[in-house]
């Protein structure tokens, strides 16, 4: 029969399932200190990842926190793309959440409509964590019918494309820095009380901890808009691999 050698590199074809092939090579054990290494390694790291958070004033990786801590068991957890799912992929998996994220080719375009389509056929409790790009870009999202009670949304509002201050050469993203973050002067609140749905701010540290509380007790679909730093952010995401390099 013909094998695909997409690479043109195929030089042995051993026919089977590989559960049988494996089982019958000759493989044999050695002692190795590998695991006991990495246990070392990743204890040492979530020291410092645990050092770093506790100092994370209101940012995008703040409001990532504050949402992890406070988010009840068994809510559906939208991550748009851009910033909001690295900044969740940052902390550990909360195994009982539901995670979605449109990944494919990272766009920010359909991330809202995904959220609310998602919400409305499932039913389940829904919490959409998304930056003001992404949700501006895809706002008509809430421009129906069946935009249900049990859909939350935060906004972190850092007046652009953040995630493209956190990559690339710095004297190159300085002198464009227009061309690829695209601020904007865009009013979320007037969008979302367009759309018939109630609306939330946050601009203090104080102030997160009772705002994001406040959203997910909230009885109606509810945008909850919170303004952070680009600058901030910016220095809290290199900070944060910086300090924990210091280890690796």
């Amino acid at each position: 029969m013909p094998y695909i050698d997409t690479y043109k590199s195929l030089t042995t074809v051993i026919p089977g399932l590989a559960t049988e092939v494996l089982n019958k090579m000759p493989f044999t054990t050695t002692e190795s200190e590998f695991s006991a290494s990495y246990q070392t390694e990743m204890k040492q790291i979530n020291q410092l990842h645990d050092e770093f958070i506790k100092n994370a004033s209101i940012s995008d990786m703040a409001v990532t926190i504050e949402l992890l801590s406070q988010i009840p068991a068994d809510t559906v957890l939208h991550l748009a793309n851009s910033t909001a799912v690295r900044w969740a992929q940052l902390f550990p998996a909360r195994t009982d959440l539901t995670y979605i994220c449109n990944r494919g080719t990272s766009g920010i375009d359909g991330s809202m409509s995904t959220a609310a389509g998602y919400a409305y056929a499932s039913k389940q409790s829904t919490v959409f964590l998304t930056g003001d790009l992404s949700f501006i870009y895809d706002s008509n999202a809430l421009w129906n019918n069946y935009i249900g009670n049990n859909l939350k949304i935060i906004v972190m509002n850092n007046n652009g494309g953040n995630i493209f201050r956190f990559i690339g050469d710095k004297q190159l993203m300085e002198k464009n820095l227009d061309f690829f973050t695209t601020p904007h002067h865009a009013r979320i609140k007037p969008l979302v009380e367009a759309y018939g749905l109630d609306y939330l701010a946050c601009n203090k540290t104080e102030d997160l901890t009772a705002s994001i509380n406040t959203l997910l007790n909230a009885s109606k679909a509810t945008v909850l808009e919170i303004s952070t730093d680009a600058d901030l952010n910016t220095e809290n995401y290199k900070g944060y691999f910086k300090n924990i390099k210091q280890w690796i």
